[in-house]
């Protein structure tokens, strides 16, 4: 939140000196409450609008066919956290499948007079596609989330950045223009993605307190300087009455 332009003015006129500086300081936590929810309020939506794809499949008396169409449903998905539950929750069903095909396959072989450690068990086709598939999504999914936590820690770093030039603005002596370069790194603030989670809390709290303690200054400097107003009135005051009354001896 912004002074008016008046009293942002190189040039301020003793009216326009005199500004509502607590509204000053409310409104800027006012904007800072409303950032820090917003993901929350969009993530809390999404869910409940949303229906969760899994919550469709039933997979307990299927098919090895079956359940690796199943998976094949999350090849062109995009949401990787999405592909990943997904991996997680249809693969024990094609693990069990698969054991229980190659043991049924040991003990035909040993019954037929074989030495169980020559067994081999050769895969079908459709035990090929599966694995190729959940392979294939397994390193998508690895690469996304490898993606994710670089930018997330290069978020950090332009974060912390942004920390210092605010600290140094803070620590700094405070002008006309200090609101507009508060403004500005604010903005960049806003428009840096999500930060590594254990981080987050942090990094807010010391924004929130370094943004409390310019506005507190901001604060005090206008209230000086509305201080020097009403001094250098009474000065003026005090001048103009000792003029008329020698004035006023003269006569």
């Amino acid at each position: 939140p912004e002074p008016s332009e008046e009293a942002q003015s190189a040039d301020l006129t003793e009216k326009e000196e005199a500004i509502d500086l607590p509204a000053v300081k409310d409104e800027k936590k006012e904007e800072v409450a409303d950032a820090d929810s917003v993901s929350d309020e969009s993530s809390d939506e999404n869910e409940e609008h949303e229906e969760d794809p899994l919550e469709k499949l039933h997979l307990d008396d299927a098919s090895k066919k079956e359940v690796y169409l199943a998976l094949k449903e999350f090849s062109t998905t995009e949401d990787m956290r999405l592909v990943d539950r997904a991996l997680k929750h249809i693969k024990p069903f094609y693990d069990n499948l698969y054991s229980a095909e190659r043991s049924q396959a040991l003990e035909a072989f040993v019954a037929e007079g074989n030495e169980e450690g020559d067994f081999e068990f050769k895969n079908d086709d459709t035990d090929n596609n599966f694995f190729v598939l959940y392979n294939s999504l397994r390193d998508k999914k690895q690469k996304y989330f490898a993606q994710l936590t670089k930018e997330k820690e290069h978020n950090l770093h332009k974060k912390n950045e942004l920390l210092s030039q605010i600290r140094e603005l803070v620590d700094g002596e405070e002008t006309n223009a200090s609101i507009s370069a508060i403004k500005e790194l604010q903005a960049q603030w806003k428009e840096i993605g999500p930060v590594p989670g254990q981080h987050n809390k942090t990094l807010w709290a010391n924004y929130n307190a370094l943004l409390d303690r310019f506005y507190d200054n901001r604060s005090i400097y206008f209230e000086l300087k509305e201080l020097d107003r009403k001094k250098n009135l009474e000065a003026k005051l005090e001048l103009c009455a000792k003029a008329e009354a020698l004035y006023i001896a003269s006569e």
